[in-house]
């Protein structure tokens, strides 16, 4: 008897192309055994697609002078013709960033917000003063040796890897210490 088989495959930042570790990770193993199981006689659904959002994409964006969204169309294209090229059976290949995604994420976060396994919480985090935006852990690392010569505790601290966000994060912790 088949029976209806979903591989759902991690999904690769669309932050530059996938070299042959990264799919031998998350591609190969997926593709052999959603093959496997279409040769048992199963029913197989095989899905992934680029994730467009979050720290490696910004990350990528800046470095490339290019906004999230274009870095993510130029990468996913790359991404989609290299995973064709190894010949990779998907049967759905998507991306974060289309309406239908957009849509089932929301119903999905709303179903567990609704039923108690979401909560709202404040949390503190570096700013950058010169976009707005906040500084995600891959721009900040802790220098503990800093930190004593500033006289601050280090579990609420993080330094930044360019000196102006350096200044601007010890500037803030400097003010939240003082005010908190």
């Amino acid at each position: 008897m088949s029976s209806r088989v979903l591989t759902a495959v991690a999904w690769p930042y669309a932050n530059g192309p996938r070299h042959i570790g990264h799919v031998s990770g998350f591609g190969v193993p997926s593709d052999v055994f959603s093959r496997y199981r279409r040769m048992a006689g199963d029913a197989v659904l095989m899905v992934s697609g680029t994730d467009e959002h979050g720290t490696p994409i910004q990350v990528q964006a800046d470095a490339e002078g290019l906004t999230p969204r274009e870095l993510a169309d130029k990468y996913n294209r790359v991404i989609v013709d290299d995973l064709q090229g190894l010949g990779l059976g998907y049967d759905l290949f998507t991306r974060t960033t289309t309406s239908n995604h957009y849509e089932v994420v929301q119903k999905l976060f709303r179903a567990l917000y609704d039923n108690g396994y979401v909560f709202t919480r404040t949390a503190m985090g570096a700013i950058s003063p010169s976009t707005g935006r906040t500084l995600p852990d891959r721009y900040n690392r802790v220098i503990v040796e800093d930190l004593h010569a500033l006289g601050l505790s280090y579990d609420l601290f993080t330094r930044t890897t360019t000196r102006n966000h350096y200044a601007v994060a010890q500037e803030m912790f400097r003010t939240v210490y003082r005010n908190g």
